[in-house]
């Protein structure tokens, strides 16, 4: 088994536009402002940056004196005539290249799910709109003054830059809340009213920024606010809404102030404590970020759900699936993030095969049907267990440790259950000898 790269991150900045729009806004000290250190620890925030670009005319001193930070932060400087000999300025150049090599990224780094995008500039909209069509998730980051609204509007998430510096302290630790000098709490809180008005049962975490959008800003985000997360924003607004977690790993449900949390449906959110030295082996394996859940039950849940919609005859669609899931699916805490993570998995154990001429679109737009030996609910859910049992196998090995049946089971959270070891001893062995048919 190969280690998933689901969560690589490109990062894109149109440094003449960032560098511009500060310059407009802070004419003074516009050069203080300019910092890339906060738009790195953003775009790391979605996983590990395996490249990062910085556009720009590098000849002229507003951008070239940036030249030796960027360098040593690991940003790879890509020079754009911004004049042609003659002297005739050449309209967009920076713009065309970058989303040139966007596009590009998609196809020669197809593993790159997220894109990190420092502009603001309408011309991006149609490389924003392909790369949503791929299934990519887009962060788009850009001066106030800078930025177009349907730009924002086309981002899974927009951060104004100064929003951004705010955000963190020296040392790149994030602030403290903080509400001096922020936009007024109260139209946010107007605007959750209206949202939970008709909707006495609550709404999924990952659906309230939406929301949001729509009512108030398509440049709304909670840094403008103080937050450095939405998860926090809503918990400072009690006499509004209530926030509810459905356990490590799982979307929060946010339901009005005023309704009872008894009557949200949540499967045995309740996850089984684990010691000191699991935990330890379980963060070497970085289990979070697939959404690991240690509730056997939530989690076999869940992957007897997809099961249930993946087997028929015909080959199927990943973006399929998760709607009918969804569609279906009562308990608040499964989003397509959540299904999406325990895919990236389930990828993993060779347990989809893909149709002829589908590699070069996006996997979840990809048909493809279940590997001959998954022909059950359990059989999948052993692919699944094996694919996280590998990830702690490595772990274990780089903190000089080992990983028995009995600790497995315990991770697992299924010691509960006859035979726990002799099943967690045939996952070993079956991953022994996936490596032995890699080496052969």
């Amino acid at each position: 088994m190969k280690e998933d790269t689901a969560e690589h991150v490109a990062l894109f900045i149109d440094f003449e536009n960032l560098a511009r729009g500060l310059e407009d806004a802070y004419p003074s000290d516009f050069e203080d402002k300019l910092e890339a250190e906060p738009i790195l620890r953003l775009a790391e925030e979605y996983g590990q940056v395996v490249l990062a670009h910085a556009y720009a005319d590098w000849r002229f001193r507003t951008f070239n004196q940036f030249q030796t930070d960027l360098y040593r932060q690991g940003i790879e400087l890509v020079h754009v005539l911004g004049k042609q000999h003659i002297g005739k300025k050449l309209k967009n150049a920076v713009d065309i290249k970058m989303a040139i090599d966007a596009v590009e990224t998609v196809w020669t780094l197809p593993h790159v799910q997220n894109f990190i995008i420092v502009s603001g500039d309408r011309d991006f909209i149609p490389v924003l709109k392909m790369l949503r069509r791929y299934g990519k998730t887009v962060v788009g980051v850009s001066p106030a003054r800078a930025v177009s609204e349907d730009f924002a509007t086309l981002c899974d998430r927009f951060m104004r830059f100064e929003s951004l510096l705010r955000m963190y302290q020296e040392g790149g630790e994030p602030l403290k809340v903080n509400h001096n000098g922020y936009p007024n709490l109260e139209e946010v809180r107007n605007a959750l009213a209206q949202i939970m008005e008709n909707r006495p049962n609550g709404v999924k975490g990952a659906q309230i920024k939406p929301f949001l959008r729509r009512f108030l800003s398509p440049t709304f985000d909670e840094s403008e606010y103080g937050f450095s997360r939405l998860t926090d924003l809503l918990k400072a607004m009690p006499e509004v809404v209530q926030v509810i977690s459905h356990g490590w790993g799982s979307d929060i449900t946010v339901l009005p102030a005023s309704a009872e949390p008894a009557n949200v449906k949540i499967i045995n959110p309740a996850a089984p404590s684990v010691g000191k030295e699991d935990s330890l082996i379980m963060q070497e394996a970085n289990l979070n970020r697939y959404r690991f859940n240690p509730n056997s039950q939530q989690r076999r849940h869940i992957i007897t759900s997809l099961y249930q919609t993946m087997i028929r005859e015909e080959p199927f669609k990943l973006v399929d699936v998760f709607d009918e899931i969804l569609e279906q699916e009562d308990d608040l805490s499964i989003t397509t993030t959540v299904l999406s993570k325990y895919q990236a998995v389930i990828w993993q154990s060779r347990a989809f095969i893909i149709e002829e001429d589908q590699q070069d679109l996006a996997i979840r737009e990809r048909l493809m049907r279940l590997a001959p030996p998954i022909d059950s609910a359990e059989a999948l859910i052993f692919r699944y267990e094996a694919s996280i049992a590998y990830k702690l196998s490595q772990a274990a090995h780089h903190l000089g440790q080992s990983l028995g049946p009995a600790r497995l089971a315990r991770i697992l959270g299924i010691t509960h259950e006859a035979d726990h070891e002799a099943y967690c001893q045939e996952i070993l062995s079956f991953n022994l000898q996936i490596a032995q048919e890699q080496d052969a």
